[in-house]
């Protein structure tokens, strides 16, 4: 009983120390093709020309990060003059690549709109992105064209490079050169991923170990440079960016030792073996004070609904939670399990998640779907009451939910919970879908925040990347950042439907 007295005094002594201080410390980038918000790039964003060659959509945060940006075409362009050559939409304009190293490894991003199979075009010979080609010494004399390193988009391997490819058109390659490793030796394999589309839009992203380059920045180096380029098959436009190895400067190691055997060394250790508990902890923490809070308001927004339209005032669903089959071996911990465990309401479990009835408040006209099912929901969708719409846009409709959360079967943070034939019909069309179901759902999540609202089969499938991302990164940096971003746009009104 004491020690779980002590746990419980350490994890709100936390909870209150992330409320009223800010970390700022650089972190490692996470190579996965899809969320760039590591490098403060939104790409659900880009949909139109020059998008990322805009001041605000700089590259950001990061340790020191170098950019060059040439983002001229969309998909409308059509057939468009973008460097030595031309491209057909966003097909072959390199718009944009980034670097960045900390001590141990350099990090590039690259920005284009080649799939990795390549595309053929109205006539021509299918035509091939190339590989990322490196010159780590920053000397033209050694390396054919310049470039030493070469990192191969087919096996992501970094190679030592003897001679590259030359482009099936002479005139463009000429003036964009490497595009492909001819001859090379295997260095050794790296951290690379080619990513799917993104608003016709493709990123090569890569953590490259400094030491495979010849390259170090620990204490005591000096700045080195190097250069980045990227071209495809057809030498059409090309990008070279000039960029900085930058020493990293670290603690002493006595600071280290102090620190990790420190107060704030115990808590950090604490936090990440008992994040789940302390997740839950916040959850009701959080649930009872916005019950509180937003009484009032729900009694207001109560009366409105009934004078608005006809039907109840609270709508309820049943939506598909977390898939606890795949956690009954382990012991469950919570400090507040008792509270779930004495809810009498008995609950259902599907073969893919426990069923549960999720409170909102209703937006939409009585019987909204009992013609048409479940649907899409539409600019000015005519099944939405007048009241609703302006509920929906601030995203004041969720606020009920904060008893499910109170509840146990939600959380705050978490993938959007779904309806059990949604669920069905997305797990045979979308693969690995239902592993957003090893998580609680929430009232928010990283898909939200980062990502425009469902309208196609394709949105769906572009915020599970972000579901799944958040559930194999999260820890309290990231609910922070969700909460933060949620309370920005439920003030603009962005994004609801």
């Amino acid at each position: 009983m004491k020690e779980r007295k002590i746990n419980l005094l350490l994890m709100l002594l936390v909870m209150l120390s992330l409320v009223i201080i800010k970390t700022n410390v650089a972190r490692a980038y996470v190579i996965d093709g899809y969320l760039l918000d590591d490098w403060g790039i939104d790409l659900s964003k880009a949909t139109s020309a020059g998008h990322l060659n805009s001041g605000e959509n700089f590259p950001s945060g990061g340790f020191d990060i170098d950019a060059i940006t040439d983002d001229k075409a969309d998909s409308s362009s059509g057939w468009l003059h973008v460097g030595p050559g031309w491209t057909y939409n966003n097909y072959f304009d390199v718009e944009a690549i980034y670097f960045d190293n900390d001590g141990a490894n350099a990090y590039i991003a690259i920005i284009q709109g080649l799939p990795k199979e390549g595309v053929k075009i109205q006539g021509n010979p299918w035509l091939l992105p190339g590989d990322i080609a490196i010159d780590a010494d920053n000397d033209m004399g050694t390396g054919d064209y310049g470039f030493e390193y070469g990192l191969s988009i087919s096996d992501g391997q970094l190679y030592s490079v003897s001679s590259w490819k030359n482009s099936i058109y002479p005139k463009y390659g000429i003036v964009s050169d490497p595009w492909a490793i001819n001859v090379g030796t295997v260095i050794n394999s790296v951290n690379f991923v080619y990513s799917g589309n993104q608003n016709t839009h493709y990123v090569l992203e890569a953590a490259i170990p400094l030491a495979y380059l010849g390259l170090s920045a620990g204490h005591g180096d000096t700045e080195r440079n190097l250069r980045v380029h990227w071209t495809q098959e057809c030498g059409n436009d090309y990008l070279t960016l000039n960029a900085d190895v930058n020493p990293v400067v670290t603690p002493e190691p006595a600071s280290l030792i102090l620190l990790g055997s420190g107060l704030l060394g115990l808590i950090g250790t604490f936090l990440r073996k008992r994040f789940q508990e302390a997740k839950r902890i916040f959850d009701i923490i959080a649930s009872l004070i916005g019950i509180v809070i937003t009484f009032p308001l729900m009694l207001i927004l109560g009366g409105l609904i009934r004078l608005d339209s006809r039907g109840e005032i609270l709508y309820k669903q049943t939506r598909v939670g977390e898939n606890r089959r795949e956690k009954r071996n382990r012991r469950l911990n919570s400090l507040f399990n008792g509270v779930e465990q004495r809810n009498t309401e008995r609950r259902e479990e599907s073969s893919l998640g426990r069923l549960f009835t999720m409170y909102k408040l209703r937006t939409m006209k009585m019987d909204a779907e009992s013609g048409t099912g479940p649907v899409w929901a539409t600019e000015d969708d005519p099944r939405v009451t007048r009241l609703g719409k302006f509920l929906r846009k601030f995203h004041l409709d969720e606020i009920p939910q904060l008893i499910n959360i109170l509840r146990g079967e939600m959380s705050l943070i978490g993938p959007r919970p779904e309806r059990p034939k949604i669920i069905d019909s997305f797990n045979g069309d979308i693969p690995n879908y239902t592993r957003r179901l090893r998580v609680k759902p929430g009232i928010t999540g990283l898909a939200q925040v980062r990502y425009r609202y469902d309208e196609s089969l394709d949105d769906v499938k572009n915020k599970l990347r972000y579901d799944l991302l958040y559930i194999r990164k999260m820890c309290w940096t990231w609910d922070i950042r969700v909460i933060f971003l949620t309370i920005i746009k439920m003030l603009t009104g962005k994004t609801a439907r």
